[in-house]
């Protein structure tokens, strides 16, 4: 699960903290995140 760390510094660069303090909000935002890399590229990940 690589996509795992991506995800980490994908949310540390680009949202402030606060965004991130409740579990269920990481939870929502992976899940938008994912469906977004099976439909779309992956730049916002690596750029």
């Amino acid at each position: 699960m690589e996509s795992g760390m991506e995800f980490e510094k994908f949310k540390t660069m680009h949202f402030p903290r606060d965004v991130f303090v409740g579990h269920g909000v990481l939870e929502n935002v992976a899940q938008v995140v994912n469906q977004n890399l099976k439909s779309g590229p992956v730049l916002i990940l690596t750029g």
